[in-house]
């Protein structure tokens, strides 16, 4: 009796833990367990490692219209509401604001204003509001996608600093 008790027991462990690792990927592309919050993973600065437009690789494009464009996302303090994006080549920049949405599925990204002379690109542009669909985030990079204004982007961005 004792030993199907312990049997048992290790059966109902297996069974929940497997259920974790299956239920709890929020990404399509992982990680499946993390320890940190989505909150605390997207901190950081990063830059694009991939960028497309329905489908067509604009990356080379991209840097060749406007140089390499950084992106830092980060807390003005903790803990708050206050959530920014700041998009910049070089000293210019495009800052405004962000947040996890859909259980933290998804990056509003929103607010953005022209710091100096650069009025931004595609969905990262001043007065427009996105929101991309998060595919990967671990704690050095990002995979997302928006539909914005007819067109689908999608970005590759990796951890940097």
């Amino acid at each position: 009796m004792k030993n199907n008790t312990f049997i048992n027991g290790r059966m109902a462990l297996a069974c929940i833990l497997f259920s974790l690792i299956l239920f709890s990927c929020k990404y399509k592309d992982g990680p499946a367990i993390s320890f940190r919050s989505a909150d605390s993973r997207i901190i950081g600065n990063y830059e694009a490692d991939a960028f497309t437009v329905d489908g067509q690789d604009a990356l080379q494009l991209w840097k060749d219209s406007i140089s390499d464009i950084i992106f830092s996302l980060y807390h003005e303090v903790e803990p708050t509401d206050n959530y920014w994006i700041s998009t910049r080549v070089k000293s210019e920049f495009l800052s405004g604001n962000y947040k996890l949405v859909a259980d933290d599925t998804q990056l509003l990204i929103y607010s953005l204003e022209e710091t100096a002379a650069f009025p931004g690109a595609g969905p990262f542009r001043e007065n427009k509001e996105s929101t991309w669909d998060i595919y990967k985030l671990s704690k050095k990079r990002i995979w997302m996608q928006t539909e914005f204004e007819g067109h689908i982007y999608y970005v590759e961005l990796k951890q940097i600093e």
